[in-house]
């Protein structure tokens, strides 16, 4: 139905987000990936920077499911340029710093995430923040905050893989 509603209007903004979105959430990259780029040109060329920032949040998705982790990185930081406090970014360039293993850049991104954990509704989405801030305390020699970032995320969800098998990890080096 969103096709076709976007194939009657391309101009219509709602629907062709709406639509993204759908393609993102479906694991489609194929379909997603002209359709932000377009969105972006479109955004860029009438100077509606208002929601830019998010364009460049779900290009960094897309170029994630392609796994091109270079490609998600530049996405998100372009957001970040834009809007330094979106949550969803903030977490997603964390991950993609520690995928990349760069960890001082992801602790700096992470930290800021932290600032704004109030605005953190998702409980998914704090246990990912005090998950990827284990980690990367744990890659950069803090083991105390490692440890306690690590509690944090298992005290919302007990059975997290990631973190149950960080832990692991982390006991058996210290």
């Amino acid at each position: 139905a969103l096709e076709e509603a976007y194939a009657a209007d391309p101009d219509h903004e709602e629907t062709a987000v709406q639509l993204l979105r759908a393609y993102i959430d479906g694991k489609e990259p194929d379909e997603a990936l002209p359709l932000v780029e377009r969105l972006t040109e479109r955004a860029e060329r009438s100077g509606g920077r208002a929601d830019l920032h998010r364009l460049y949040h779900l290009r960094g998705r897309i170029e994630e499911q392609n796994e091109d982790w270079i490609a998600a990185l530049d996405a998100y930081q372009r957001c970040f340029k834009l809007d330094a406090s979106y949550v969803p970014n903030l977490l997603a360039m964390g991950r993609m710093f520690v995928q990349l293993e760069r960890y001082e850049d992801g602790l700096k991104v992470l930290q800021t995430a932290m600032m704004n954990q109030m605005r953190i509704k998702q409980p998914s989405r704090k246990l990912e923040l005090f998950y990827l801030l284990g980690v990367v305390r744990s890659r950069t020699g803090d083991p105390d905050r490692a440890r306690d970032m690590f509690e944090r995320a298992l005290q919302i969800d007990r059975n997290h893989a990631p973190t149950l098998e960080a832990v692991r990890n982390f006991a058996e080096e210290g």
